[in-house]
């Protein structure tokens, strides 16, 4: 299931967007950690599977959110994988045009490791997902090659400052 965290607008006290976040409560196990199943998934080649669900959740909800007045942008973490999908922003746009919603209420994150991956790739979805009116950050930078010059490669909305390079 899903759960989302506000993100604080410390110059407004508000907030006006959230971040979603993926929790799996397994019938026997209890609680399972993302950092446990997300590289599973990954591993096992089904990580297209669980980001088209989480995505299918987050505007769904954005959906019911809207018909009760509340518009949020919902920042999504995806896989390098998804990243470098040839369909990604096809398909965010159809989830999209399905409930009647702008694609300005998304912003997906991508940690910075797995921007370096395949860098001409990344940027070019990047440049794709900003032309469907998404918005992209950076999530985790500092925690690979966090050269402050990798930014300008990147056109990114927001970067994301890890706590172990603050």
């Amino acid at each position: 299931y899903m759960v989302y965290q506000p993100k604080l607008d410390v110059l407004n006290g508000g907030f006006s967007q959230v971040e979603a976040l993926i929790r799996w409560e397994h019938e026997d196990l209890g609680m399972i950690s993302p950092a446990e199943f997300i590289p599973l998934a990954e591993y096992a080649g089904m990580i297209g599977l669980v980001s088209e669900w989480a995505l299918d959740q987050v505007i769904s909800q954005q959906y019911k959110w809207h018909q009760s007045g509340l518009l949020l942008q919902v920042a999504v973490n995806l896989s390098s994988k998804d990243i470098i999908s040839g369909t990604l922003c096809d398909d965010i746009q159809a989830k999209f045009d399905k409930y009647g919603l702008e694609t300005k209420l998304l912003s997906i994150e991508i940690t910075e490791s797995k921007l370096m991956d395949d860098m001409e790739m990344a940027v070019k979805t990047i440049e794709k997902l900003k032309s469907i009116g998404v918005d992209v950050a950076i999530d985790d930078f500092g925690t690979g090659h966090s050269s402050l010059a990798y930014l300008k490669y990147f056109p990114v909305d927001e970067v994301k400052i890890d706590l172990s390079l603050i």
